[in-house]
């Protein structure tokens, strides 16, 4: 299991780059709903950055790899969602 102290400070700022770039991009869609593409891209990518540091650091488990799907899935349900209102 991987601890906090393990990951160097430059990982763990990248990770809160990556997860406030993941929610800038979620507002950025409410804001300006005709670029919401955009917001998706951002966040797709910021979620693609994130499992990139998670495989630099070596702690890429099951448990991460579930995760990036399970919020894959729900950027899918959320972006249908959001394209028929």
């Amino acid at each position: 299991m991987i601890k906090s102290t393990d990951i160097s400070n430059a990982h763990q700022i990248a990770l809160k780059v990556f997860a406030g770039l993941m929610l800038a991009s979620s507002a950025f869609s409410f804001l300006f709903p005709q670029l919401s593409w955009f917001g998706a891209a951002v966040a797709f990518a910021s979620l693609f950055g994130m499992l990139v540091i998670y495989w630099n650091i070596g702690a890429l488990r099951a448990r991460f790899i579930l995760m990036f799907a399970v919020v894959l899935i729900a950027m899918a349900v959320w972006g249908l969602l959001f394209v028929q209102t």
